[in-house]
């Protein structure tokens, strides 16, 4: 359970990561 809680934790981050590079939070 907690491994599958950390992988979507970073799977989280990692497309934070990329919305964050197409669309900058500086924009919205």
């Amino acid at each position: 359970m907690f491994a599958l809680l950390h992988f979507n934790g970073r799977l989280c981050s990692a497309i934070i990561s990329v919305v964050e590079v197409f669309f900058p939070l500086s924009v919205l």
